[in-house]
C-alpha cells in the first residue's frame, strides 16, 4: 500500500477543493468544472500528497427506474476517476475507490461504472476493483459491481 494511502490523506471532497479538483483535470487535458458548489448527489473523494489533490474518484447518486438489481431506483455511478500523471501505478486509485465503494448510501444499492471499451488501463483498474462486465457496446463498457 502506498505512503500517501496509510497516511489517510482520502477525504471526501467539498466545495473548497474546487480549485484543487480543477488543477487536477487541467492536468488531465479534461475542461474544467464551472460551477461555485458540488452538487449533492456527487460524492467525490481525493488522495492529497501535503495539499495536493492527486487523484480523484466520483460517486455519482441518481434516481433510475427501479431494477431488481436496485429496487430502490437509487444508483450510484462510479466516475471522474483521476490520478496525477506522476503518482499512476502504486495503488492510489485502486484504494481510492475500495474507500468511495464503503461509502454508498444504504438505500442505493446498485453500482454501475461506464468506460470507453478502447480503455484499457480504465477497464483494468475496476475489474480489479470488483466489477464484472455487464453489457459492452460499440464504444462503451457497463460494468456492474459484484
Amino acid at each position: 500500500m502506498s505512503e500517501i494511502m496509510i497516511n489517510g490523506m482520502v477525504r471526501r471532497l467539498t466545495d473548497k477543493d474546487l480549485p484543487s479538483i480543477n488543477d487536477l483535470l487541467i492536468e488531465q487535458h479534461i475542461s474544467p468544472l464551472h460551477i461555485s458548489h458540488l452538487p449533492e448527489e456527487w460524492l467525490l473523494y481525493g488522495a492529497f500528497k501535503e495539499d495536493r489533490l492527486i487523484a480523484l474518484c466520483g460517486l455519482f447518486c441518481s434516481r433510475r427506474f427501479p431494477h431488481r438489481d436496485y429496487p430502490s431506483g437509487y444508483v450510484a455511478e462510479l466516475g471522474a476517476l483521476y490520478t496525477s500523471p506522476a503518482y499512476r501505478n502504486r495503488g492510489i486509485m485502486t484504494a481510492l475507490i475500495r474507500e468511495a465503494l464503503k461509502r454508498i448510501p444504504e438505500d442505493r444499492p446498485g453500482l454501475d461504472a461506464l468506460t470507453a471499451d478502447s480503455n484499457e488501463m480504465s477497464t483494468e483498474l475496476l475489474r480489479r476493483a470488483g466489477f464484472k462486465d455487464a453489457v459492452s457496446g460499440e464504444t462503451r463498457l457497463w460494468l456492474s459491481y459484484a
